[in-house]
């Protein structure tokens, strides 16, 4: 691949765009998308979802970056987001895509902190290279979990998916260290760029923090970086920042003991009344009318 071909992202799934919900889940079959595509994905990348291609037989050239790869059987492929990826089936492939937002991962992550550098990278997982027994294990969570996806949904169906989707992650990251491991290096330098600020902004949330200490932590100048996150994520980098303040407030608000005025300060606000006049411009609601819809 050349850094001349337009690489496109795309918000939802492949050829989808749009707002992805806190709690995006989706489940489908890989044939059901692919063959509308003459079983053919061209490199694209998705800057809000994480995805887990699940096979259980068939083959298909996987692009990665600049790397190509060829794989047959039984296999799984776990991609985080801004990962440029490509796909080529066969015809008769067979399996699954789980796609999933940010937020199960950073609630995830929030838990188990040292997670974090483990599910920034793509992994590929092959019955032809690693003990069968755990890849079983694996494959049977996430069978669970798509079970659940198409299950009569109740109450209690998202928390469901929810503590699936942590154990998928949990038992790929588990295999991960013992086992071959993909490690694909992003050579387009702006996707890199822009997943190193990211990874700034969720260590040093920050309100206040001025946009110039950002660049200057990524040896760029402010406007390269205003571009960069306009063209991947059509948004100016205090609006990336201001989502993920937005995204760990939810987060915290779901438990009820801590106070409203302490998440506030924890996020870096001197103030919780500006936090509750910027949660309510983002969210539509305020932070305890969300908390008392959400825990209803």
């Amino acid at each position: 691949m050349s850094q001349a071909v337009a690489i496109k992202n795309f918000a939802g799934l492949y050829k989808e765009n749009g707002n992805v919900q806190d709690q995006y889940f989706f489940c489908e079959k890989i044939e059901t998308r692919a063959i509308n595509f003459g079983w053919k994905v061209d490199p694209h990348f998705h800057s809000q979802l994480y995805q887990i291609f699940l096979v259980r037989k068939g083959q298909a050239k996987i692009y990665l970056s600049a790397q190509q790869y060829t794989l047959e059987g039984s296999f799984l492929i776990f991609i985080p987001p801004n990962i440029i990826h490509g796909f080529d089936f066969d015809t008769d492939i067979d399996g699954e895509i789980l796609s999933f937002s940010a937020y199960f991962v950073t609630t995830l992550i929030n838990r188990f902190t040292q997670l974090a550098k483990h599910l920034n990278q793509p992994i590929m997982i092959s019955t032809a290279t690693n003990t069968a027994k755990e890849i079983k294990l694996l494959f049977v969570t996430c069978y669970r979990l798509r079970e659940i996806y198409h299950a009569a949904k109740t109450s209690l169906h998202e928390i469901f998916i929810h503590v699936k989707v942590a154990d998928a992650l949990m038992q790929t990251v588990a295999i991960q260290p013992e086992k071959k491991v993909l490690s694909a290096t992003i050579q387009y330098s702006d996707l890199e760029l822009f997943k190193t600020f990211q990874e700034i902004v969720k260590k040093e949330i920050s309100p206040f923090k001025p946009l110039e200490e950002y660049a200057q932590q990524l040896n760029i100048s402010l406007s390269h970086l205003n571009r960069i996150c306009r063209n991947i994520e059509d948004a100016s980098p205090l609006n990336i920042i201001q989502k993920e303040i937005i995204n760990m407030a939810k987060i915290l608000l779901m438990n009820e003991k801590v106070n409203i005025s302490d998440i506030a300060y924890s996020l870096g606000f001197n103030d919780p009344s500006y936090f509750i006049r910027l949660f309510k411009k983002k969210v539509g609601m305020t932070p305890k009318i969300y908390r008392a819809h959400h825990l209803a």
